[in-house]
């Protein structure tokens, strides 16, 4: 019975400590803009990464939420934001910009980049897939939130 109850109290020990700081940034977020049109049914960030790029020993790395590992042999970071939209305008839809603003933890708008789907008819669903990459994303490691404007047209 002892041996149990600290095999129960490892597993929870290990489950707190290894999902303590991370934020996994997944739903139906923060949105703006044309919104009495278009709806945000889901999203999900994925940070990737290379350790030791230049060696025998590399290794990709993938991680839920915005991570960045500042360690010297860690290259290639990038943001990426997919999701699903859907048009519920009450007609079709020639165009649907998705744009994803990236803000710090105080609030500070960082960076956007945006992706457009065509031609949704009414109540259609579309994906979408946005990238940030460190090399053009000023302040790349201090990411923490996501929001989304949408343009209808």
């Amino acid at each position: 019975m002892k041996i149990q109850l600290v095999i129960v109290g490892i597993v929870i020990l290990l489950l707190v400590v290894g999902l303590s700081g991370c934020e996994e940034l997944t739903g139906n977020g923060d949105v703006s803009g044309d919104t009495s049109k278009v709806e945000l049914l889901d999203y999900n960030v994925i940070s990737t990464w290379v350790t030791g790029a230049w060696t025998l020993n590399r290794q990709e790395h993938e991680q839920n939420g915005f991570f960045y590992d500042d360690s010297s042999d860690a290259s290639n970071h990038e943001y990426k934001i997919t999701g699903t939209i859907k048009n519920k305008a009450g007609y079709k839809l020639e165009r649907i910009v998705v744009t994803a603003k990236l803000y710090d933890s105080n609030g500070i708008f960082l960076d956007s980049k945006d992706d457009t789907v065509y031609d949704i008819p009414d109540t259609y669903t579309e994906d979408f897939s946005i990238s940030f990459f460190v090399h053009n994303t000023d302040r790349f490691e201090n990411v923490n939130s996501v929001k989304f404007e949408f343009t209808a047209s």
